[in-house]
């Protein structure tokens, strides 16, 4: 769980502490707000060659508060605003190493830990310990599938999905051995006093929608029939339902965040499951934010690739899953004062972005004619230009003057000069070209301003 300034959160790590030979040694308690890592104006300058900076290896591998402290994703947030799809996929796999050195490889554990369980149901001892052992692999492994989708969703990079892979189907294993539908009944097994397997619903959310993520980016990849069906089966398949799904996230938006709030839908059966929903469920909001984000990239899928192109932009779900990710609370601030650009903000970006790539194949099939798809394509990319800067990741702004371009030149051939000629949208492709020409300049000096401004991150868990 990340950790928030605003909520107060710490953590209270028990750390050792060097005393003179003749005392025991003592523990010192390090009373903690995760923090995020920058990285310096050297270390962006040497991105490419040393994409996992010693000034970050220095915390992580380290034994004190500070790397107790670390904000472990920060490294492939760097890479996501500096990098490329080839940097980020080296830093991923330093990462994994990381993990590694503790951890099962991901073979071994898709192998064994079925075996292992049985055996522990029986009231083996040492697969009790095996198997514990496997319940925090699990967990691990859900951590590393999170970062390598996360860039996968942000390049769109099919290396990125595929190192992905094996962990997902790691767990998609361990959500059939380990969630707590499975591990309750683990009582009455006349099982070793010795079990402890401790994994709640908010720890195995996340990891069920893995998949169903998955499926959904790979369907974007490819665009193919049989894909984008798998996905949309795996959607249909959420817990409680889609129409609760709908229900779900109009009740986010009307009630601040809190879908368990003022419960009253017209549809008994709906109010019934959303109920018991919450009764159950540590995290439902982020269940529902989750499902509506990936509902949302699929739509767009299928509105790239529909033919004929019967829907595209703002579309419903899109506008359901965009109002979600501003309504959820977010604990966030940092040392500077500044707004701090998310994840979240960043997902509605990428949301944004898909619905321009609908807009464009859109002018493609319509060419000169292409007047209904400019709200499809181009607000979807004012909005998201709205969102981040330049000068609040590099990389996001890249591709939003990239898909505008894109646009203007499906529409009329000439790069910029179709956009130009609208009134309506000639000052955004006039800045967006004026900032496109620059971006090396920008990305110097915003090397030198992040390296100077230390942050402090605590946005909640996706």
């Amino acid at each position: 769980m990340a950790l928030g300034i605003l909520a107060g959160l710490v953590l209270a790590a028990a750390q050792p502490r060097r005393s003179p030979a003749h005392e025991a040694p003592i523990e010192q308690t390090c009373l903690t707000i995760e923090r995020g890592w920058s990285g310096s104006t050297a270390d962006r300058q040497h991105i490419a060659t040393t994409p996992v900076p010693d000034s970050l290896k220095r915390i992580w591998l380290g034994h004190d508060c500070e790397a107790w402290s670390l904000d472990r994703t920060s490294l492939l947030e760097w890479h996501l605003k500096f990098g490329t799809p080839d940097t980020t996929a080296a830093a991923l796999s330093w990462v994994e190493s990381a993990f590694l050195e503790q951890l099962d490889p991901v073979e071994k554990f898709q192998k064994h830990a079925a075996e292992d369980l049985k055996a522990a149901r029986k009231g083996s001892k040492a697969a009790t310990d095996r198997t514990n052992r496997r319940a925090e692999d699990f967990a691990a492994y859900g951590s590393i599938a999170e970062q390598y989708m996360r860039a996968a969703e942000f390049f769109h990079s099919p290396k990125l999905l595929e190192k992905a892979k094996p962990y997902v189907d790691a767990v998609d294993i361990g959500l059939d051995l380990f969630e707590p539908a499975n591990t309750v009944g683990l009582a009455t097994d006349n099982r070793s006093p010795e079990w402890d397997v401790n994994l709640s619903s908010s720890d195995i959310n996340p990891l069920r929608e893995l998949r169903p993520r998955f499926a959904v980016e790979q369907a974007y990849q490819t665009g193919s029939a049989e894909d984008i069906a798998a996905a949309q089966k795996l959607l249909d398949q959420t817990p409680g339902g889609p129409e609760m799904m709908v229900y779900a996230g109009d009740q986010i938006v009307r009630s601040d965040g809190d879908p368990c709030s003022g419960n009253a839908a017209a549809a008994p059966v709906l109010a019934a499951a959303l109920t018991k929903a919450c009764e159950s469920e540590n995290d439902l909001a982020g269940r529902v934010e989750r499902y509506w984000r990936d509902r949302a990239m699929l739509d767009q899928v299928i509105a790239r690739t529909s033919k004929p192109l019967s829907a595209f932009g703002f579309t419903p779900s899109l506008e359901l899953a965009t109002e979600i990710l501003r309504t959820i609370p977010r604990y966030v601030s940092n040392l500077s004062g500044r707004l701090e650009y998310t994840p979240q903000k960043d997902e509605e970006v990428g949301l944004l972005l898909a619905a321009g790539d609908a807009g464009i194949a859109c002018a493609h099939k319509h060419g000169g004619h292409a007047e209904s798809c400019e709200p499809g394509a181009l607000n979807s990319l004012v909005a998201a230009e709205e969102i981040v800067s330049p000068v609040v990741n590099l990389n996001r702004f890249r591709q939003i003057a990239g898909e505008y371009s894109r646009y203007c030149q499906a529409i009329a051939g000439e790069q910029w000069d179709s956009c130009e000629a609208s009134p309506l949208f000639a000052r955004q492709a006039a800045y967006l070209r004026l900032v496109a020409d620059h971006l090396d300049e920008l990305d110097n000096s915003e090397s030198q301003r992040s390296s100077a401004v230390p942050t402090e991150t605590g946005q909640q868990s996706r």
